[in-house]
C-alpha cells in the first residue's frame, strides 16, 4: 500500500492521510459501518476499510472487566484492482471544484492532472496535514 490514503466520503468531501494510521484514527467507526467511505492508495488501489470490535481489560478502579471497542481497519484488498482511473477522475471533479469556488487560493488546481500531480496539489495546498 502505497501513502498517503486518499478517502472520498459519500458527500464528495476528499480527505487524505499521510499514514493509514491517521486515516483509521480519524474515520468514524459508525459511518464505516454505512458505507460512507471508500479509500484508496496513492497507485490508485482500493483499499478496504472495515470496522473490528477489541476487547479492552478495565482498570482495577473500574471493576477489572472488559468493555468492547470498536476501530476502523484499512487493508489492501485481497486482489489486484487498481482503480487509478476511477479516483483521477474523481480528483479532477474535487480540484475543478476548488479552482472554480475559489481560484485565487487553488490557481492550479483546475485542468487534467495524473494521480501523481493531483497528490502533489494535495501537498502544495496543505490537504496532507492530517
Amino acid at each position: 500500500m502505497k501513502l498517503p490514503i486518499i478517502v472520498i466520503a459519500e458527500n464528495s468531501d476528499v480527505l487524505f492521510y499521510q499514514t493509514v494510521e491517521d486515516a483509521q484514527d480519524a474515520l468514524e467507526p459508525v459511518d464505516v459501518e454505512d458505507g460512507l467511505y471508500r479509500a484508496y492508495d496513492a497507485n490508485g488501489n482500493n483499499l478496504l476499510i472495515k470496522t473490528i470490535v477489541s476487547k479492552i481489560k478495565d482498570p482495577w478502579w473500574r471493576g477489572g472487566g472488559t468493555t468492547l471497542a470498536e476501530s476502523v481497519l484499512i487493508t489492501e484488498c485481497e486482489t489486484e484492482n487498481e482503480r487509478t482511473e476511477d479516483v483521477t477522475k474523481f480528483l479532477e471533479r474535487y480540484f475543478k471544484e476548488l479552482s472554480e469556488e475559489q481560484p485565487e487560493k487553488f490557481p492550479h488546481a483546475g485542468g487534467r492532472h495524473t494521480l501523481k500531480e493531483y497528490l502533489s496539489l494535495a501537498q502544495e495546498y496543505g490537504f496532507l496535514n492530517h
